[in-house]
């Protein structure tokens, strides 16, 4: 089960990896930056996904990435919620005079370990909810900069006569 979490961490993180990336631009006016698109709120989109798992991104137009975080949250809280009926199903199970005192500890041992995949569940489902706020809070910041890098942005490959081999130049505009 911790293997499956570890390759959901890891999907998660690559489907997220490319839209986080900022740069820091000195003594440059937001204007300039976000040219005419209109801005999303940062803080909006931070307690919107709060409220709803995936509504922050959703909000900043990223309906790929909200569906994978809203779902990751409702898989979690589901799996909370899912470890915490059969926890006490087998406590109530392990409360039968009519069953054998090893029987009972069996089930009263079943119980423990859904208690504990219970928490595991809702820690997971508070670090995606921490993420995804603090996810939608930076895309909101962001939105439009990638728009507008690519705009300023030039590459050309050149041959040095000097060096006899050819180069890559990049030149970005803010």
């Amino acid at each position: 089960m911790q293997r499956g979490c570890v390759i959901i961490l890891i999907l998660l993180l690559y489907v997220t990896a490319g839209s986080g990336i900022a740069q820091t631009v000195e003594a440059t006016s937001a204007d300039s930056i976000y040219g005419d698109q209109p801005l999303g709120s940062p803080r909006g989109a931070m307690w919107r996904s709060l409220v709803l798992p995936g509504w922050g991104q959703w909000y900043n137009g990223q309906p790929r990435k909200a569906l994978i975080i809203g779902g990751i949250q409702v898989g979690t809280i589901a799996s909370s919620l899912l470890a915490d009926y059969y926890a006490y199903k087998n406590l109530d199970r392990s409360k039968k005079e009519s069953l054998s005192t090893t029987q009972q500890a069996i089930f009263r041992e079943r119980y423990e370990d859904y208690k504990n995949w219970k928490r595991f569940f809702r820690w997971w489902f508070f670090l995606m909810t921490l993420y995804s706020m603090g996810d939608a809070y930076v895309e909101a910041h962001l939105k439009g900069f990638d728009d507008q890098v690519k705009e300023n942005a030039d590459w050309r490959i050149q041959m040095d006569p000097d060096l006899r081999h050819p180069q890559l130049q990049l030149q970005f505009s803010f």
